[in-house]
């Protein structure tokens, strides 16, 4: 999955969860930033760590 395909299923499952348009783009810049800072494997492990508080 490229970034922009991810971008695209966070889109639809914040617009399905109820986000507003302003917090979607939130999210979706935030995306964008941390996929130029950090590689996947960063990433993954980052996404992993927050999930389990």
């Amino acid at each position: 999955m490229n970034n922009n395909q991810a971008i695209a299923y966070a889109v639809i499952a914040m617009e399905q969860l109820g986000y507003t348009i302003e917090q979607i783009e939130k999210v979706q810049a935030s995306m964008l930033s941390e996929m130029d800072w950090s590689d996947e494997e960063t990433a993954e492990k980052k996404a992993a760590t927050i999930l389990k508080g």
